[in-house]
């Protein structure tokens, strides 16, 4: 869902208006208003997540151990959404927005935030080998996820 979609009025402004007696369409458009501040933030957020294995031995699926290979995942407000994949094992990544994991868990943290999902940019850098044992698709997750919490914990 789009910042500037204003029929979607977050809970925080439905409260502020009902605390002021504001009507319903002043409510939509004081969310119109924020949406259109925030998308005029140039707010950046980079993470980086390791690889990971948890198939170590006798110690099956209890034991873990991070492995010195990186993907990075940098997040930005956009006008419109946009998906980029760079790196050595961006080829294997799914470039549909529905099925790509980064989107996916930056999608899940505004959920869980209960705010409307914006138009974003996202850019991956995919240096895990994807779907061969080292967490790649689990790293293109909590990449989104946490670059997804950090925008809705800054809101």
């Amino acid at each position: 869902m789009a910042a500037s979609d204003a029929s979607t009025v977050l809970p925080e402004v439905v409260e502020f208006g009902q605390k002021h007696g504001l009507s319903s369409s002043a409510q939509m458009e004081l969310q119109g208003l924020m949406n259109a501040s925030i998308t005029l933030t140039q707010k950046k957020v980079t993470v980086v997540v390791p690889a990971t294995v948890a198939n170590l031995g006798p110690g099956l699926e209890t034991c873990g151990l991070a492995v010195d290979i990186w993907d990075e995942f940098t997040v930005e407000y956009s006008e419109h959404f946009h998906l980029e994949a760079f790196g050595d094992y961006s080829a294997d990544v799914p470039r549909a927005t529905d099925q790509n994991l980064a989107v996916l868990g930056a999608k899940f943290a505004f959920e869980a935030s209960g705010r409307p999902f914006p138009s974003l940019r996202i850019s991956c850098t995919h240096n895990i080998p994807y779907k061969q044992g080292l967490g790649g698709p689990s790293a293109s997750f909590v990449g989104g996820y946490l670059a997804g919490s950090v925008f809705c914990s800054e809101e």
